[in-house]
């Protein structure tokens, strides 16, 4: 395929854009992409770290498809890309286990700064202990639940 810009080199840029319903195809060489401003990353997806999806039964899994724009879940497990914005609502549930199986959680969390960030840290911290302490329990490790607990009251007293 040669591009629609010049129509001399071959395409090897594809961008596909969907607006209202309404889909739209590009095809340019690396030239005319770059001439018409348009930054390309070249990664790797998926990184080869990341696992399959395994609690959710393949059938089902195959079957997903995006209610907009007809994307199918098996492509983005395939090329790791998404076919619109509202994919990310079709697919949440599935993209939530990738993400948590892979990264092990949802939410981004950031960095605490250096300087002033006593109570945040305090409270990152307190979230950690009562994990512990739910492990602790479920593993019948009575001393140290009784252990985390007394640091998790310990810590709260300093936030108030």
């Amino acid at each position: 395929m040669l591009c629609t810009d010049c129509k001399e080199q071959p395409a090897t840029v594809h961008l596909t854009q969907i607006v209202n319903g309404q889909k739209t195809e590009l095809h340019l060489c690396l030239r005319c992409a770059n001439r018409r401003g348009i930054q390309l990353w070249v990664l790797p997806f998926p990184p080869p770290s990341l696992k399959p999806v395994q609690s959710i039964p393949l059938p089902e899994a195959e079957n997903l498809i995006c209610s907009v724009c007809h994307y199918q879940w098996k492509e983005f497990i395939n090329t790791g890309f998404l076919g619109c914005a509202s994919c990310y609502t079709s697919f949440s549930n599935m993209l939530a286990k990738v993400i948590s199986q892979n990264f092990g959680n949802v939410r981004h969390q950031g960095k605490i700064p250096a300087r002033g960030a006593g109570p945040l840290k305090i409270r990152r911290e307190v979230l950690s202990l009562k994990k512990e302490l739910e492990k602790a329990v479920m593993e019948e490790n009575f001393e140290k639940a009784v252990e985390l607990r007394d640091k998790i009251r310990a810590l709260e007293k300093e936030i108030t």
